[in-house]
């Protein structure tokens, strides 16, 4: 018998088939791939006959499958009540759980079988018991007692039975399901009980069928909630109504300190908070955020929940005076109209010295601005500490239709703060070019100044609003005019790396300080600000009041990038003495730059120090540097570095080489030259800055004061590590491998 033929006639219904392949030998618990057994192919297909039939003859009635269904379950699930009371004859158990934790009893209550739920909880007493034997079916008399379903049994959430079906609403179930002893006061993991998910459902006959029952309405689950408070938090008006014909506490909080009614004001629920404040619930009582459920009525509610409010308001004029502001931060813009029209102050401040005017300003809550102004707000009020106006507040954000408004009901639009700062300061400080454009059609004054000397276009070009900077240009703002500091707006602009902003002002005409300019963007390291400067002619050479050049900052703050664009711009190179070179490469030595200090010496071909005093350039009668003798040349107008050839030479005198090869036969990757090249000048030792992979390699020492002295080490770039490389004329180096990979210097001190 091949097991297919089994399967086949079990899913058919065939009892026929059945009953011969039984008598062939045919195995009544084998399994099929996903685990199911004849007898749960039978039951949940309601084969009644197949089911007996098999379980007459030794059917496993408790097996699972691989989902963990039971036969029993299997017959639940489609609402075949005769199969399960069958199969509990047959000593199914009700009880075990499937691999998602439902029973066979869960299963009914969620699909509101009370056909089988009563099956599975009143099976009946077995008189008979049915036996196959030789002569065919024959009666016994051994008398079975059935086990029936536990009624209370909890799925792994801690849902019962009753849980489930006051969930879904199904009032049948319930009483089905108390009837055989659900417990109506048992609680999930959440601490809910039946009654408090059937409020969440918004069933209100589960809700009435429960409290008949004696459901206690007023315990709370583990957030503090109760019934009537997750009843109103679902807007569920007829659950509440019930709720408050049972005596539940009105006045019950959660965990936040809120009773049901302030959730039906927060959402809005203007029937159920008529019900709450008819059976008597306080308006005065405070939640741990400071709120009422005056104030939330002011904030999130509507003009008739304000209005139910009212009247049970502890005094009408700390109301009147409390909440036109929630109301305008609320943008609710029915409540604010009938509080004015109430008697509302309409020019109250609050504990932060804001007017309703001011806040609405803010927000460009443009029809709340225009109906304060329509009730005589007073729209010159300022604050009391900064003294800004609602003009003010209003350009800082850049609404221009509130701007409009104000201005338009006679906001004073050169009007100053205690800074001298005026609306239209404010909207170039903040970057709103539609403010500032409206404030300049409407008058603004555009060269006045702050208490600080400064004027909007400086403000502007201090924080890069190229835009607006055009803008102010093209409405004739001064350009080189100075603050109180000596800075003008190119130098604010050059100070802070404004590169486009800068280069519009030049473009525009700002002649003034770029050579200043040139030395705040080079203190900065606004390399590409700097190449703007200096093509546009700031002068390298140029000191400030300390005698320092841009280039001389550049070097001590090691700013690589913006030293860099100084030396190699074509004015530099016609601009730059021996002195002032000589003056850098004491500063970039002093600290401790050795990567600018070999850029210098590279890119204008010095070779020692004292060289310098005694190189000349015939084409040169200042003294200037040519980089384009030597090794070094010109190629339009740029400078080429030296040669490796020429870099890589040992130095004169006691001057010593240090370099790091890669081994011949060493797989690590190296730098692009294949070596490391470190130099020794007096007592500091720098290197060149190209390139530093992660390498093991050879270090060699070389002395033109003596013979060439070799010390192999193998050196891990990894790791920080000091170590010693070796001896030359009774001179002990060591070196700290301070770079891993990336751009930077090996540096090498003296002992």
């Amino acid at each position: 018998m091949e097991s297919q033929d089994w399967f086949t006639a079990l899913h058919e219904g065939d009892l026929q088939v059945v009953n011969e392949l039984m008598l062939a030998g045919a195995d009544v618990n084998e399994k099929s791939k996903d685990g199911s057994t004849s007898l749960m192919v039978a039951s949940f297909n309601g084969y009644w006959d197949i089911v007996e039939l098999l379980a007459q003859h030794g059917a496993d009635v408790n097996e699972r499958n691989n989902e963990g269904n039971t036969a029993l379950m299997m017959a639940a699930e489609n609402g075949f009540a005769e199969i399960v009371q069958m199969l509990m004859l047959y000593g199914a158990d009700a009880d075990v759980k499937r691999n998602d934790g439902w029973n066979a009893l869960m299963i009914a209550s969620v699909n509101g079988n009370t056909e089988v739920a009563e099956a599975l909880l009143n099976p009946g007493n077995r008189s008979q018991y049915i036996e196959y034997g030789k002569n065919g079916f024959e009666e016994k008399d051994d008398i079975y007692l059935t086990l029936r379903a536990d009624v209370n049994l909890k799925r792994y959430d801690g849902l019962t039975p009753l849980m489930i079906s006051s969930q879904n609403g199904n009032t049948e179930m319930i009483d089905l399901l108390i009837k055989y002893g659900a417990r109506l006061n048992d609680i999930n993991h959440d601490k809910s009980t039946s009654l408090m998910l059937a409020a969440q459902s918004g069933s209100a006959e589960s809700v009435g069928k429960l409290l008949q029952y004696g459901s206690n309405p007023h315990v709370s689950n583990s957030h503090g909630t109760t019934a009537l408070i997750i009843a109103t938090i679902q807007g569920c008006c007829h659950v509440v109504e019930i709720l408050i014909k049972y005596k539940v506490a009105v006045d019950a909080k959660d965990i936040s300190q809120w009773t049901a009614l302030f959730y039906a004001i927060r959402y809005r629920y203007s029937e159920i908070v008529n019900l709450l404040l008819l059976a008597g619930a306080n308006v005065n009582e405070i939640g741990t955020d400071g709120s009422t459920p005056l104030s939330l009525s002011l904030e999130f509610g509507n003009v008739e929940i304000v209005k139910m409010l009212s009247p049970y308001a502890s005094s009408r004029e700390w109301m009147l005076k409390q909440s036109l502001i929630p109301a305008c931060r609320a943008s609710n813009l029915e409540v604010v109209t009938h509080l004015l029209q109430s008697g509302a102050d309409v020019n109250e401040m609050n504990s932060e010295s804001e007017t309703a005017l001011m806040i609405t300003s803010q927000r460009n809550y443009v029809e709340i601005v225009r109906e304060l102004l329509n009730f005589e707000a007073d729209i010159n009020c300022t604050h009391l500490s900064t003294r800004n106006t609602v003009l003010m507040m209003a350009s800082e954000k850049g609404h221009s239709e509130t701007i409009d408004v104000l201005l338009d009901y006679g906001a004073g639009i050169n009007d100053v703060n205690i800074f001298g700062l005026s609306p239209l300061m404010f909207a170039c400080l903040n970057g709103h070019d539609g403010a500032v454009e409206k404030l300049l059609n409407r008058g603004a004054k555009i060269n006045d100044v702050c208490s600080k000397n400064k004027t909007a276009l400086m403000m502007a070009s201090e924080k890069g609003f190229t835009s607006i900077v055009e803008l102010l240009i093209l409405r004739n703002a001064l350009l080189d005019v100075s603050c109180k500091d000596g800075s003008c707006a190119l130098i604010l602009s050059a100070d802070n790396g404004h590169s486009e902003t800068v280069k519009l002002l030049l473009d525009k005409g700002a002649a003034k300080d770029k050579s200043a300019a040139l030395i705040k963007a080079a203190l900065k390291n606004h390399h590409l600000t700097v190449k703007v400067l200096l093509d546009a002619g700031a002068r390298v050479d140029h000191v400030d009041n300390t005698g320092w050049t841009a280039m001389m900052y550049a070097s001590k703050f090691g700013h690589y990038s913006t030293f860099e664009v100084l030396i190699t711009h074509k004015s530099t190179i016609n601009n730059l003495c021996y002195k002032e070179i000589e003056r850098v490469i004491d500063i970039a030595l002093k600290y401790r730059r050795y990567d600018i200090h070999y850029l210098l010496i590279s890119t204008y071909n010095i070779k020692s120090r004292p060289s310098l005093k005694n190189s000349t350039s015939p084409s040169n009668k200042r003294g200037h540097v040519d980089p384009r003798s030597g090794s070094g040349s010109r190629v339009n107008g740029d400078v080429t570095k030296r040669t490796k050839a020429t870099r890589d030479a040992p130095r004169d005198g006691t001057n010593l080489m240090l370099q790091l090869e890669s081994p011949d036969n060493s797989n690590t990757p190296s730098t692009s030259s294949g070596r490391r090249v470190l130099h020794a000048l007096g007592d500091d030792i720098w290197s060149d800055s190209c390139n530093i992979l992660p390498v093991s390699g050879q270090i060699q020492v070389e002395s033109t004061a003596s013979p060439q002295v070799t010390v192999i080490h193998y050196v891990n770039i990894e790791k920080c590590e000091s170590v010693r490389v070796g001896e030359a004329d009774n001179v002990n180096m060591t070196h700290s491998v301070n770079t891993i990979v990336g751009n930077g210097n090996i540096n090498v001190k003296r002992r």
